[in-house]
């Protein structure tokens, strides 16, 4: 089902997965863990949620000064955290934000940057779902 936060990505030939979090990787991020409580992969999520906002931030910063190569680093950073951790909408679109920025093509990013900063927002809720659907505790900030 697209939406409007798709319409920036789709018109360029991208399309957001369907769920914000990668099952696959999930599970291997679960079986690095050592307890029972998970916490091992809950330190990963943490430090991308952590590291999110900072990514993020950046990344708002470049495209506000209109700076292409900082632009594509910041995107590129959050894009392999995200995938990282399996969070592959985040990772999508960072991707477009780093290839536009690559081809220095800034204009009209602001609904790309808006879709982006409402996929980390809902992160940790994503996460937490998982968390609680697997019977684990909640992530501890």
């Amino acid at each position: 089902m697209s939406t409007s936060a798709d319409q920036p990505l789709e018109s360029s030939g991208y399309s957001l997965p369907p769920h914000a979090l990668d099952l696959e990787t999930w599970a291997a991020l679960r079986e690095l863990d050592d307890d029972a409580d998970g916490s091992s992969s809950a330190m990963l999520y943490l430090l991308f949620i952590e590291s999110s906002v900072e990514y993020l931030a950046n990344t708002s910063a470049a495209l506000e000064r209109r700076d292409a190569k900082s632009l594509h680093a910041h995107a590129h950073a959050l894009k392999g955290s995200a995938a990282a951790v399996g969070l592959q909408r985040i990772a999508c679109i960072a991707g477009f934000i780093e290839d536009r920025a690559t081809k220095h093509q800034l204009d009209d990013l602001a609904p790309a940057l808006e879709a982006l900063s409402a996929e980390c927002a809902a992160a940790p809720w994503q996460i937490a779902a998982a968390r609680s659907a697997a019977g684990l505790p909640p992530l501890n900030s």
